[in-house]
This record gives C-alpha cells, sequence and structure tokens, in this order.
C-alpha cells in the first residue's frame, strides 16, 4: 500500500489476485473516535466486479478482542459501470466492446 500525504489519501493494489501468493482482498479499518466496522474489498472475476464485506460479529455487536463469525457480502461493483452502460442481457461484454459495440 502507498500513501500520497499531499492528496490525504492511500492507494492499495490488488497485484494479480488470481496468483496464488498473491494478497487477495484489502480491509480498511477505521482508526477514529466514531465506532465503524472493518470493510474487505476483493475481485470477483466470475462476476466481473468488486465485492464489498462487513464483517458480522458473534452476538450481533462488536467487542474489543471478541471474535467474529464471518465476512459478509454488503455490495457489488461491476467493474466497468461507470465507463458506459451495456444492458443488453444477451451480450456480456468489456467496457470497450459495449460502448464501441452496443447492439441495445
Amino acid at each position: 500500500m502507498s500513501k500520497d500525504d499531499y492528496k490525504g489519501h492511500a492507494t492499495a493494489t490488488l497485484w494479480y489476485p488470481r496468483a496464488e501468493e498473491s494478497r487477495k482482498h484489502v480491509t480498511i479499518e477505521l482508526m477514529d473516535v466514531r465506532a465503524a466496522d472493518d470493510l474487505r474489498i476483493e475481485y470477483d472475476f466470475d462476476r466481473d466486479g468488486y465485492v464489498i464485506k462487513q464483517q458480522r460479529w458473534a452476538g450481533g455487536m462488536r467487542s474489543f478482542g471478541g471474535d467474529y463469525e464471518e465476512w459478509v457480502e454488503v455490495a457489488f461493483i461491476e467493474a466497468w459501470k461507470a465507463a458506459c452502460s451495456c444492458t443488453s442481457a444477451s451480450v456480456r461484454c468489456l467496457a470497450i466492446a459495449c460502448c464501441l459495440f452496443k447492439t441495445d
């Protein structure tokens, strides 16, 4: 992970996450007086997009030192949704193909 101090943000890159020795996800934790659950972001190659997961805590509440039950998917973001809109259900397309050869 790299931190760009002058811009006030951090960048995380998943280098080839399908490779066996690669990192598969990024976990985001908020360190502040405001409490928030951790988030995990990973790429789903089958659905071609990003999955955001949130921890489900035992008993429904997070307790310091407590264990979480599992990571639960809370959002899915299509990989190319912002690039163009391809609404045809009969065509699975990449962003370039969608924009150039749109059939609907």
